[in-house]
C-alpha cells in the first residue's frame, strides 16, 4: 500500500507565517482596547482560535490530509471542550448543589499581604 505525503507549497507556508504574525499583532493590539473581561475573552479565544487552525491546516497539511485525520483532529476538540465545559459547570453550580461551599472557616492564613509583610514597602 503505497502512500503520499503532500508537500505544502513555499508561497501557502510564507502566507501563513505573515497570517499568524498579523494576528499575532491583531492580539497585542486588542489588549489596548477595553471591551469588558467577557468580551476581551472571547476576542482573545477568537483569534487564537483562528491562529490554532491556521497552523493545523497549513503547517501540518490537514488541508490536503484524508477526511479521516481531520476527523480525528476535530473530535480531540470536541472532548477537549466538552471536558471544559464540566469543569465550568462544576465551578458555576457547586455551591448551589453542595451549601458547605459557601461556608467560610474564618481560618487565620500564615500568609500577610506584601504591606504587613515588609517593612519597607510603604506606599
Amino acid at each position: 500500500m503505497a502512500s503520499s505525503h503532500h508537500i505544502v507549497p513555499v508561497k501557502a507556508l510564507i502566507g501563513t507565517f505573515i497570517a499568524l504574525l498579523g494576528l499575532t499583532a491583531v492580539t497585542v493590539l486588542v489588549t489596548f482596547i477595553d471591551l469588558g473581561p467577557a468580551l476581551n475573552l472571547v476576542l482573545a479565544l477568537l483569534i487564537a482560535g483562528i491562529k490554532a487552525s491556521l497552523v493545523l491546516f497549513v503547517f501540518m497539511a490537514l488541508r490536503w490530509d484524508s477526511g479521516y485525520n481531520v476527523l480525528i483532529v476535530l473530535s480531540s476538540f470536541l472532548f477537549i471542550a466538552l471536558f471544559a465545559v464540566f469543569v465550568i459547570a462544576d465551578f458555576a453550580f457547586r455551591d448551589s448543589i453542595d451549601p458547605i461551599e459557601k461556608q467560610t472557616f474564618g481560618l487565620e492564613s500564615p500568609v500577610k499581604p506584601l504591606s504587613e509583610a515588609h517593612p519597607y514597602n510603604a506606599h
